[in-house]
């Protein structure tokens, strides 16, 4: 099953005439103090490689698994490979749909592995895979990663009941949902790996992502999760407008 679209939790702005470009700024967080973890957790960037890929904008997320048998230790990149081969495989199909058949591949390609016997990853997956696009962002979850979203001096968990959990675990389950938005100017996205909640509260990230310059506050981030675990990833996104593209208004 495709991935279904459910409505924004973001909020929404009437744009009239004028056409708004954003464009997003990247920083990737990984602290993993045993390489032995290393396979395990991924943090990606994927650009459009082409000029016909520059209308699916860019892919990004962070995958981990809470299972550290050789079984697994492949999976994380798999599943990225599966998923950006796909995405940007038919450009001319549009963000949406080729964000759902990313998502549906990566399901199908969990489910062969099970049928294969390997299960050992099943219920055991923590991901965030999201696409920016011009204004829009798609975002999907399994598990307990995070995306909270800065806006206006508030945060909010915008990957919150994406990926319902009270299904019984189902690798063709595996991405359920998609969430839909508007991105706007001065929006800061925060992906996390849930323990970073364990030494940081939303209210602590929320203040310093505030007080801190764009530059200084990747860099608080950097510091708090390499002294204080042992394995755990950050992708910081920085939103801001290119132009404004103004349509003449037919009379």
């Amino acid at each position: 099953h495709s991935p279904k679209i459910i409505k924004t939790p973001m909020l929404k702005k009437k744009l009239g005439k004028k056409i708004i470009e954003m464009e997003s700024f990247f920083e990737e967080i990984l602290a993993c103090s045993d390489q032995a973890n290393r396979p395990f957790l991924e943090v990606f960037v994927h650009e459009p490689e082409n000029v016909n890929q520059k209308e699916l904008g860019t892919l990004f997320g962070i995958f981990e698994i809470n299972d550290n048998s050789e079984d697994s230790s492949y999976i994380v990149n798999y599943l990225i490979s599966v998923i950006k081969k796909e995405y940007f495989s038919r450009p001319k199909r549009g963000t949406v749909e080729s964000f759902e058949a990313a998502l549906h591949k990566a399901n199908l390609a969990l489910t062969k592995l099970a049928e294969y016997g390997n299960i050992n990853w099943i219920g055991k997956i923590n991901a965030l895979c999201a696409v920016a696009e011009r204004q829009n962002l798609h975002l999907t979850q399994t598990g307990s990663t995070l995306a909270l979203l800065l806006r206006n001096g508030y945060l909010t968990d915008i990957s919150e009941d994406l990926s319902p959990d009270n299904l019984e675990p189902n690798p063709l389950k595996t991405f359920v949902n998609i969430s839909s938005g508007k991105l706007e100017n001065r929006d800061k996205l925060i992906i996390l790996t849930d323990n970073i909640l364990d030494i940081l509260d939303l209210e602590e990230i929320k203040n310093n992502a505030l007080n801190f310059s764009e530059k200084d506050f990747v860099q608080f981030l950097r510091t708090v999760l390499v002294n204080k675990l042992e394995k755990a990833a950050a992708l910081v996104i920085d939103v801001k407008e290119k132009e404004a593209l103004i349509l003449p208004v037919s009379r």
